[in-house]
């Protein structure tokens, strides 16, 4: 028999002030075929609101990867036996290898990470050959929360809540994480312990953005390029960071768990509003804003570097947006890439 299991694997899911939606499990003693699994996903996605899933240190189901190969837009792809990765840079798709299934991807600069489903193993390509790249392997250790900045890459262990990190410092090892985040040179995470912020890496502006969230206690947390957003336990949004010349810190007023998905970029912040999906963005004036008439609702969003992506609501269509976006697309026309599941799922 087949049994199909499409489940969310961001810990914050399971905070009950956050949980939005129930996938369910099917026991089958036929296989679904690929039609009707993409009839589930957009049932799903169409009655559900927005995850908390996220931008530029986060792991999700999209990713961007920007820098000097110009950028690179990836989806994990749904209706299909294997979750594969496939992505879009300058008028091409091309089609991740090794084509076997993962639950997340998370991108940085001219290079993107994707965990393998089960979280035993973990590849990474650059984004001007797509060579995989596997840097972790492990059956007994498996990983979680994959986090890549600008050019490192991170992730928990899923038994311990330990993190470690290529390419960067791992923080100390006593310290256990319910999530991390990677940005411009610097990693933090929200500890079991207590659920504040804590930074790591000698970057001057990861320990600025410690400090500023002191005391706070927060369910999410979400790093650009040189700030981070969160959502703290009372369902306050704050962004914390050592510039606002951009006014990328200056969150809109707005009442508890407002917002949910965030998306950062060097020099502004985007949210996803809880009730509706719709996206609201600030910071660079209104070069970020989305022309809602177009595209109403998102399940997701991510940010490169002066523009955002998000994964559509209605038909698990990915957009991109921003005065930086230059990929052989026009502003807010759809990336040509395959459905794509809404959210970080696994597959058993």
């Amino acid at each position: 028999s087949l049994s199909l299991s499409l489940s969310l694997c961001n810990e914050e899911q399971n905070n009950r002030h956050l949980l939005r939606r129930a996938i369910p499990i099917f026991h089958m003693t036929t296989p679904l075929s690929p039609a009707i699994i993409v009839i589930i996903i957009i049932i799903i996605a169409a009655t559900s609101p927005p995850l908390l899933v996220t931008s530029l240190g986060s792991s999700s189901t999209i990713a961007v990867s920007y820098g000097y190969n110009s950028a690179t837009v990836c989806g994990i792809i749904a209706g299909e036996p294997t979750q594969r990765i496939q992505c879009y840079k300058q008028n091409q798709t091309v089609s991740i290898e090794p084509i076997v299934s993962y639950e997340s991807i998370s991108g940085g600069r001219d290079f993107f990470c994707g965990l393998r489903s089960g979280g035993f193993s973990l590849l990474c390509w650059d984004t001007s050959t797509f060579r995989a790249k596997r840097i972790y392997y492990s059956y007994n250790n498996h990983l979680t929360g994959l986090t890549v900045g600008d050019t490192q890459v991170c992730a928990v262990q899923a038994s311990t809540g330990v993190a470690i990190c290529w390419r960067f410092p791992s923080p100390e090892a006593a310290w256990e994480f319910r999530t991390i985040t990677s940005g411009g040179g610097f990693s933090c995470g929200i500890l079991k312990n207590n659920s504040r912020v804590t930074c790591w890496g000698g970057s001057e502006i990861g320990a600025e953005i410690e400090r500023q969230f002191g005391n706070f206690r927060m369910l999410s947390l979400v790093a650009g390029e040189s700030h981070a957003c969160g959502v703290t336990e009372t369902g306050t949004l704050i962004c914390k960071g050592r510039s606002n010349i951009n006014g990328q810190l200056d969150v809109p007023s707005h009442s508890a768990f407002q917002f949910s998905g965030l998306a950062l970029g060097p020099n502004h912040s985007c949210a996803i509003q809880s009730k509706n999906g719709l996206v609201i963005c600030w910071g660079g004036g209104s070069e970020f804003q989305f022309d809602e008439s177009k595209y109403a609702s998102f399940e997701s969003i991510v940010a490169g570097l002066d523009f955002t992506c998000g994964l559509t609501t209605k038909n698990l269509s990915l957009i991109c947006w921003g005065p930086g976006w230059s990929n052989g697309l026009s502003l807010g026309s759809v990336v040509p890439l395959p459905m794509v599941i809404p959210g970080p799922c696994v597959q058993a």
